[in-house]
């Protein structure tokens, strides 16, 4: 279940994750293929993920959620100079700006 939403962007692509209960970040497949050249989600969720990583959600129409571990699978499995990127994005400004975020004192 999600309890948090999150919306950034990466050079011209708008990144969306949810975080659920368990701390858990859920990024949209769909976006990450799209943002790493990818015509069509089925390259991006492969036997190379962990099942337990894959989630779907309906919002107005069915789609596929990956863990943050697959996202990084899917990054290192790619060759690309945009996955060098994104994985670089992702390790220095979207993972520390959410820590700040969750662990600023609560002032109410």
């Amino acid at each position: 279940m999600c309890i948090k939403r999150y919306e950034f962007q990466f050079e011209s692509h708008w990144v969306h994750l949810q975080q659920h209960q368990d701390g858990r970040l859920w990024f949209y497949s769909e976006e990450i293929a799209s943002l790493l050249g990818a015509r069509k989600l089925s390259p991006i969720i492969d036997s190379d993920m962990r099942i337990e990583g894959i989630d779907f959600c309906f919002e107005n129409y069915l789609r596929a959620l990956i863990d943050l571990g697959n996202v990084y699978r899917t990054l290192i499995k790619s060759r690309s100079e945009q996955a060098e990127r994104f994985e670089e994005w992702l390790a220095s400004t979207l993972l520390p700006e959410l820590l700040n975020r969750q662990t600023k004192p609560d002032m109410t």
